[in-house]
């Protein structure tokens, strides 16, 4: 479909869901206060734009327009807390729609059936995004400070920060998982947790398979959402300790816990709140997915096609 025709059904989408049309008003005087001018006074005049029936805001001698009513009734539903600027800005790419819509309708695309399908189709998207937003506005309410304390609570680790350090512990043969590499990143850990120097721990070990000598990694501001499931432990150390973790064919990996942090409650306030109002909402929604049932037609709508894995190459 031409670019034009894709942007004119938005278009004319716009001036169907926004638009009333309002005929036989007399046109707004220029210069006057805001005060003064009357509902039914236009607040945006387009002239040229006449050569079809009104059917979108008023229309009067040949000049189409926006009068403060239906305006304000477009801000009200839009920003209802819009600044002039906004305002100022909307009343220009309103009446650029008004342009744009009109020579669409010119062209005929109102009565090609793409464009009315497009049309439907762009409205139930329109709605389904307008429910959302309500959604998120239902919920966002006051939240009492015991509920923010109560979560605050079961969600701990998520409001503590980390400092890390991390060894790496090369084996000696990374393809082959022997014990005696795994007793002796044990070892390591051991010391580590005595209270070894970590750059000497890491020295040792990268010596002991004849690996360039490297510094441990300084971690900061570690989050433990950051860490996979099979490395929570991490989160649960103390300051001081270390926690060993090993993969058949891999480095092993050792953290040492340098400091926790935990952010006051005060401070994440905000950020829990709005925690609470999003799983509301997704409370809401899950909710109401649960509640219907999406069935295709499996004759008309083929299952998709299984993926087969390539054969490996021959060794």
């Amino acid at each position: 479909m031409p670019r034009f025709l894709h942007c004119a059904v938005l278009l004319l989408l716009a001036g169907s869901v926004l638009a009333q049309s309002s005929p036989g008003k007399k046109a707004a005087k220029p210069g006057v206060a805001q005060d003064a001018v009357n509902p039914d006074d236009m607040v945006i005049v387009v002239r040229g734009a006449c050569q079809t029936p009104p059917g979108e805001f008023a229309v009067r001698d040949c000049i189409r327009g926006v009068t403060r009513e239906e305006f304000e009734a477009l801000v009200a539903a839009t920003n209802p807390n819009a600044t002039p600027e906004y305002r100022r800005k909307l009343a220009e790419n309103l009446g650029r729609v008004i342009i744009l819509s009109n020579e669409a309708k010119k062209r005929g695309l109102p009565k090609d059936p793409k464009v009315r399908e497009l049309l439907r189709m762009v409205q139930l998207q329109e709605l389904a995004g307008l429910l959302l937003s309500q959604s998120a506005s239902d919920n966002t309410t006051y939240v009492p400070d015991t509920e923010v304390e109560e979560f605050y609570r079961s969600h701990l680790g998520d409001y503590q920060s980390a400092e890390l350090v991390r060894l790496t512990i090369p084996r000696k043969n990374p393809a082959d998982s022997s014990a005696e590499d795994a007793t002796y990143a044990e070892a390591i850990r051991s010391r580590c947790a005595a209270g070894e120097d970590p750059a000497k721990l890491q020295g040792e070990a990268a010596q002991r398979v004849n690996r360039s000598v490297t510094s441990p990694e300084d971690l900061k501001n570690q989050r433990p959402a950051q860490y996979p499931d099979a490395q929570k432990k991490v989160s649960q150390l103390k300051p001081g300790e270390c926690v060993l973790f090993e993969s058949d064919k891999s480095d092993f990996l050792i953290y040492k816990m340098v400091a926790m942090t935990q952010t006051p409650i005060n401070e994440v306030r905000g950020s829990i709140v709005k925690a609470m109002e999003s799983a509301r909402m997704k409370n809401e929604l899950d909710s109401l997915m649960q509640q219907n049932v999406i069935t295709l037609n499996g004759k008309y709508f083929p299952a998709a096609p299984t993926t087969t894995p390539a054969p490996s190459a021959p060794k």
